[in-house]
């Protein structure tokens, strides 16, 4: 039955690509069934569990395929559908199809694309997947536009989501059934909150790995020492000969490290520094350890 929200406010679903009649294995099969007639009759029972009469309902395009001795039969399928359907039309919606879709009484509109706004949220519903907003901005999601869409035949819903808002909605990613926007808005939060923990993970480890890396020098003794950059046959990094205690660290394993005229270090004996002697503007290239300029 279709979902109803607090308040007896019918919810809107959003379903796409159903291709009903294209006898072709590799949709039917695809999906699970070992006729086109098992999913033609799957689909409908599917979508009719879930929408009522009196939900809204839009449908991404290519709604059913088939040549023109499909189309009688094409009729009777979609005329069992519930619902007040708003069809968006696909590449498979020929000028002979949408005619037919004219005439079934539940449709109520049909177009090329179309915006909603619905919980303060804002979607562009199309066939194709449209990039409508970019993921590096820091708005929240409900300043953005998603876009919902099929065409793709994805089988995970936010298989395009790091392209930038992108929702897929065809059968194949909700399980032949249709969605809920509440679900998808709830979809889309719980992927925000995975990768919002996935980055801090990210920045933690990268912190982690700095400050494992950073070696504190509180004093320099000497005058300040030219440094030239050599590339050695065996690792060698830049280190003062001084016994002012510091914080140790790997021995560096690169292919090009600083010699410091009047020292000969080879980096085994003696720990190095965060930065070379001062007067000098070389660090340590994380994570090999090697004082690079």
């Amino acid at each position: 039955m279709g979902e109803t929200l607090e308040g007896g406010r019918i919810l809107i679903y959003v379903t796409s690509d159903l291709h009903l009649s294209h006898n072709k294995p590799f949709v039917y099969a695809a999906r699970g069934y070992s006729s086109i007639e098992e999913m033609n009759q799957s689909l409908i029972d599917k979508y009719n569990a879930t929408i009522t009469n009196e939900d809204e309902v839009y449908i991404l395009g290519d709604l059913c395929l088939g040549g023109a001795d499909s189309l009688i039969d094409n009729f009777k399928m979609l005329n069992q559908l519930n619902g007040k359907i708003h069809i968006i039309l696909g590449n498979h919606d020929t000028s002979t199809r949408r005619k037919m879709y004219e005439v079934l009484p539940q449709v109520v509109s049909i177009s090329y694309a179309e915006m909603i706004q619905y919980h303060k949220y804002h979607f562009y519903l199309s066939h194709y997947p449209t990039l409508t907003s970019n993921l590096d901005d820091d708005k929240p999601l409900r300043a953005r536009t998603i876009n919902l869409c099929g065409h793709s035949h994805a089988t995970d819903p936010l298989a395009d989501w790091e392209k930038g808002c992108i929702v897929h909605c065809e059968v194949d990613a909700w399980n032949g059934f249709p969605v809920s926007l509440d679900t998808i808005i709830e979809k889309m939060k719980q992927r925000v909150q995975e990768d919002n923990e996935r980055y801090e993970k990210q920045l933690a480890a990268i912190k982690k790995c700095f400050d494992e890396a950073t070696v504190s020098i509180t004093t320099f003794i000497g005058e300040p020492m030219e440094i030239t950059m050599e590339k050695h046959s065996t690792p060698r990094v830049a280190c003062v000969n001084t016994n002012i205690p510091i914080q140790t660290q790997p021995i560096a394993n690169c292919d090009k490290c600083i010699s410091i005229p009047g020292y000969d270090c080879p980096g085994v004996e003696k720990p190095f520094y965060d930065r070379c002697p001062k007067g000098h503007k070389y660090q340590r290239d994380l994570p090999d350890g090697g004082c690079y300029g």
